[in-house]
């Protein structure tokens, strides 16, 4: 089962305590990151929220490198995604796509004073969740 995590913090620089030989970073400032538009939709997967090409292109892109890499942590970067993206994104792993991965969607935010990461159970509305947070 999929582990989906949140990470709320004021800068991309609290991602570096995350980062270790399992991890895949993607859409992040990192030197070292995929970034969405490097990914090629080839799995004919979309998303019914997005009529945008990035979230399909970044669903498709996650979906080609669990297949061909085994490295078990995703972290991924939301700029310039929506959050129903983002939501169909993570319901698409949580309950269509089941992998024993772990993802890390970070939300940068300037006027966050504290780093905050938080698990995600398998009963959680993530609409939810979100507007609890005032995300949305």
């Amino acid at each position: 089962m999929s582990t989906i995590q949140f990470l709320f913090c004021s800068n991309e620089k609290s991602v570096d305590s995350l980062i270790d030989e399992e991890a895949i970073l993607i859409n992040l400032r990192d030197k070292n990151a995929i970034k969405i538009s490097e990914f090629k939709i080839n799995k004919g997967v979309y998303l019914k929220s997005s009529k945008s090409e990035s979230p399909n292109q970044l669903l498709n892109g996650i979906m080609c490198l669990l297949e061909k890499n085994n490295r078990k942590k995703i972290i991924v970067g939301t700029a310039g995604l929506s959050y129903h993206s983002i939501e169909e994104i993570i319901n698409y792993f949580r309950f269509e796509e089941k992998s024993n991965n772990n993802f890390i969607f970070v939300f940068v935010n300037d006027k966050l004073i504290d780093c905050d990461l938080i698990t995600i159970s398998e009963s959680i509305n993530i609409s939810l969740f979100f507007k609890n947070r005032n995300i949305y």
